[in-house]
């Protein structure tokens, strides 16, 4: 079947030269709206390493805050206990300027011992308030629980660092008591908990981050400062935080109060931290060339279909069966999609070996300045090319199918002499 498929195509060159050509046009342009959009959704997928959908933010304020008393502290932790007592309240913590999705980390550089610079965020948290507990990270397999490291007692050099920076810097062993080095020869750290991965940033790949402890609650509140709470298990965080707001005058204890309460999404989203316009953007401009896409190639390759009555009904006189019929006809389809997939890829990756492959949103804001970007296919060049590449080609095939199967089942039922007769 495959040599009449070819000779088929052969013969109706003209037309099958124009479909091909408007396919290997389409190959480019779907490469251009796919790519983006398959790898921010990829990068939006990755697990964050912490419980942000059951996390509302509450902003703490104090009334004429020039100067900052220990009355505040006490006020300030009869509000804390008051919240913690709600039945909807599984934890709460306190937060600085820093947490996971925060404008406010900061960075530091560590040195591996083949020279390599590792870039990673650090989070600072204050001791004795549940912090771990509260955002969900967990501590790494045979590592110190997170209930411990809440209540550990760190020095300005000591830090408790996520997974992937432990097997970055001491494959194999057990960090704990380990030296981090810094930029500089000065700079050292020494390991004393090792949590599973989180990512400072959902947007990046990559999970490297340290914490450290901050200044007091005094020292804190010169800052964003705040509350971090987490509810329980089959509440929802949004309905929590529109009855927390509702009742929100009830959480005020002398110059100290709550301002708001939203849900951890719409924090992190209100700060820009996630670019999702951008995302959303490109969602809806793959959504648009799809609709054409099924306008334009189901709607050709549907006329070119149905002209061919006649040949099919010469076809059936000579005892072809519906079923070769349809198959021949998809089969045309299918080997003129591919060739024009295969010149279409081709194309284009002239242009990935000049300018590079699209790298998700780390390519936007951390390539730049994260020399040690996660392993994963997108940083594979080839890997990446044939994955993409792959899902062109079924985007391309499923409307190319679409646009032959059903004509080609209608004309293949129709009567032999009345295809003839009509043509």
């Amino acid at each position: 079947m495959f040599k009449i498929i070819l000779k088929n195509i052969w013969s109706r060159r003209r037309i099958n030269g124009w479909l091909t050509a408007e396919l290997i046009l389409i190959t480019v342009l779907a490469w251009i709206m796919l790519d983006p959009v398959v790898e921010m959704t990829y990068d939006l997928s990755l697990e964050k390493g912490y419980d942000a959908d059951r996390l509302c933010a509450l902003t703490v304020k104090v009334s004429n805050d020039t100067t900052l008393e220990k009355e505040n502290d006490d006020q300030f932790y009869r509000i804390f206990d008051k919240i913690k007592r709600l039945p909807e309240v599984e934890n709460v913590t306190l937060t600085s300027f820093t947490f996971p999705e925060s404008q406010g980390n900061s960075d530091r550089v560590f040195v591996t011992n083949d020279s390599a610079r590792i870039v990673a965020s650090v989070i600072y948290y204050l001791p004795n308030v549940n912090f771990f507990e509260t955002f969900g990270i967990k501590s790494a397999e045979g590592y110190e629980s997170v209930d411990n490291l809440s209540k550990m007692s760190l020095s300005e050099n000591q830090f408790i660092i996520t997974k992937s920076l432990a097997d970055r810097f001491f494959p194999g062993e057990n960090a704990i008591g380990k030296t981090l080095s810094g930029d500089s020869e000065d700079e050292k750290y020494e390991v004393v908990g090792v949590v599973e991965d989180v990512r400072p940033f959902s947007i990046n790949r990559n999970a490297n981050a340290v914490f450290s402890l901050t200044e007091g609650l005094q020292g804190a509140m010169m800052y964003n400062f705040g509350m971090m709470v987490k509810v329980k298990e089959g509440i929802n965080a949004k309905d929590f935080a529109y009855k927390f707001n509702q009742n929100i005058s009830e959480f005020k204890d002398g110059r100290t109060y709550i301002e708001s309460a939203v849900t951890y999404d719409i924090l992190t989203e209100n700060r820009n931290i996630t670019p999702m316009g951008e995302y959303k953007l490109k969602v809806i401009l793959l959504c648009f060339f799809l609709i054409n896409l099924i306008i334009g190639v189901i709607g050709n390759f549907w006329l070119q279909t149905r002209q061919r009555a006649s040949e099919v009904a010469i076809m059936k006189s000579f005892g072809a069966t519906r079923r070769n019929i349809v198959s021949l006809l998809i089969g045309e389809g299918t080997v003129l999609t591919f060739i024009a997939w295969l010149i279409g890829c081709i194309i284009y990756l002239q242009y990935a070996l000049s300018h590079g492959l699209y790298m998700g949103f780390t390519q936007n804001l951390f390539q730049s300045f994260y020399s040690d970007i996660a392993d994963c296919w997108v940083n594979n060049f080839s890997v990446h090319f044939l994955i993409i590449s792959l899902i062109v080609f079924a985007v391309m095939w499923v409307f190319v199918l679409i646009g032959v199967t059903i004509p080609a089942v209608n004309i293949s039922k129709t009567n032999t002499a009345a295809a003839l007769h009509n043509d």
